[in-house]
């Protein structure tokens, strides 16, 4: 029975790793190529090379923290960093591989190229208190249509007729705005053909339906959809609907008018500076931001029945970015999830899934962690 059961654990991990491996992270890991050294001592070359490469991923840990988070979440946690994260680089290692060594006299370097595991290192720095969204870029969509009152007809990029053609001075001047506020605009034209464009997305007052189609299409982590009001070059009134796409929900509503027109430059700014209100509110309201949870399930029973939730979470939950095995055992196996939303969110997406492979009983859960039971293949 031993055997037995030794041999299911050996599948498991064979065939969780595997399928973790083949689905991945949504996102592509970047692999950051480092050098580090150590010296030849009592222990020898053995021993220098292991210290080497600790170093060299030590220093990729660096690299890797300082391009993610940028150099003032750093700075305002170096002791957070220097004490629980860097000494912790072997641990938060994806994966590595020596490119080239070279021994000298007296030392030996090494050439690695490695790649972080996000997830866990978002998990760390969450448990440390440390913000991981204050300084990531995001990509916006505009759909704002703009209406001429000597003109009459609505100008909007994103209708049959008019797809393709450049984009109004308004919507040019947000983007301009937006990235200077940290925001990146997609490539509207590019990725796609129009055949693949739905109906609901070519009218002019688009559905949410639409908004979130034209922004997941081109990969956006937020949309915005209205319509501004033209006199003689000016800005006469804007309305806006703000929606963070991954989570597939309107976060803001925005009105601007007033007694006199608005410069150009002017409605632009304003219309920067609600979106950038709008989503960092949505980011720290508790629950509206990317979180590292632990989903669990107990009473696995079979390699196939892992392979099938670890596609399931992978896949087929709306609002996870990405989930990996963290452990496993012969009573249960857990797996962490980077998700946009809390605990609570996560449990009711699992559980009011119609794709969800078992069924399964909610056993409890914290704001870190939920659990199941698996109670029918």
């Amino acid at each position: 029975m031993i055997r037995i059961n030794l041999v299911i654990v050996i599948s498991l991990v064979f065939l969780a790793v595997s399928s973790v491996q083949a689905e991945g992270p949504r996102q592509q890991e970047e692999a950051i190529i480092t050098v580090g050294s150590a010296s030849i001592l009592k222990g020898g070359a053995a021993v220098a090379k292991e210290t080497a490469v600790r170093e060299a991923l030590a220093k990729a840990l660096e690299i890797h923290v300082l391009k993610k988070l940028g150099k003032k979440t750093v700075t305002d946690n170096f002791n957070v960093f220097v004490s629980q994260i860097f000494p912790l680089a072997w641990d938060l290692t994806s994966s590595y591989k020596v490119l080239a060594e070279d021994r000298g006299k007296d030392t030996l370097s090494v050439m690695i190229s490695m790649k972080v595991n996000d997830m866990i290192l978002e998990d760390r720095l969450k448990k440390a208190g440390v913000s991981t969204v204050s300084e990531t870029i995001r990509k916006v969509i505009l759909l704002i249509s703009e209406t001429d009152q000597a003109r009459g007809d609505p100008l909007y990029w994103w209708s049959r007729e008019q797809f393709g053609s450049s984009m109004t001075a308004l919507e040019v001047a947000i983007y301009v705005s937006l990235q200077a506020m940290g925001f990146e605009g997609v490539n509207r034209l590019g990725g796609f053909s129009w055949g693949t464009v739905s109906e609901n997305m070519k009218n002019e007052q688009l559905s949410d339906d639409g908004i979130l189609g034209w922004g997941n299409l081109l990969g956006a982590d937020v949309a915005v959809h209205g319509k501004a009001g033209m006199s003689g070059g000016r800005v006469s009134s804007i309305e806006i609907g703000i929606y963070d796409v991954s989570s597939s929900v309107m976060i803001s509503k925005e009105i601007f008018s007033g007694d006199s027109l608005m410069e150009v430059s002017d409605a632009a700014r304003n219309v920067a500076e609600r979106v950038v209100a709008a989503t960092e509110a949505g980011l720290t309201k508790e629950g509206g931001g990317i979180n590292a949870l632990s989903a669990v399930f107990e009473s696995v029973s079979s390699a196939g029945q892992l392979q099938k939730l670890s596609s399931f979470l992978s896949k087929d939950v709306q609002g996870v970015k990405a989930a990996a095995l963290l452990k496993l055992s012969r009573k249960s196996v857990s797996f962490l999830i980077e998700f946009q939303g809390d605990s609570e969110r996560l449990k009711s997406a699992i559980l009011n899934n119609s794709q969800l492979p078992c069924k399964v009983d909610f056993l409890r859960g914290d704001k870190n962690e939920v659990v199941f039971r698996v109670i029918e293949p």
